[in-house]
């Protein structure tokens, strides 16, 4: 069974509860987030059982936010998920984290904007 939420610790829950950030400040962090999004754990689990490991589903980084409360023109990690098949590289979609904030929004290309993920919080335990 796959629960739509996704779990943080209690300090991290009570920081977004108070409207505080929780920056996300490497690439290892911002992916995470992004595989732990209810839907894409979803599209990737069918991805692993549909083709038995012979394609596997994975991502890659086309931006980094520049680390700056002074510079707000590019805040948020970008990247690409889609299928690697044997030779090519297949896209899925594009998702974003916000690095001062946390939050997780993917591309809708039909609006041409990037959308927030909605995601249930509860603290584990």
């Amino acid at each position: 069974m796959v629960v739509d939420t996704l779990y943080f610790d209690a300090d991290t829950l009570a920081r977004r509860v108070l409207g505080e950030a929780v920056p996300v400040t490497d690439e290892v962090s911002a992916a995470m987030r992004i595989w732990r999004v209810p839907s894409v754990r979803r599209w990737a689990e069918s991805i692993r059982a549909e083709f038995e490991g012979s394609i596997r589903p994975v991502s890659r980084l086309e931006e980094m936010p520049y680390l700056s409360r002074l510079v707000e023109f590019r805040r948020s990690w970008r990247f690409w998920l889609g299928e690697e098949h044997p030779g090519v590289s297949i896209p899925w979609r594009r998702y974003e984290v916000d690095a001062w904030t946390g939050d997780v929004r993917v591309w809708d290309p039909r609006t041409d904007t990037w959308q927030a993920v909605p995601v249930r919080l509860r603290q584990a335990g």
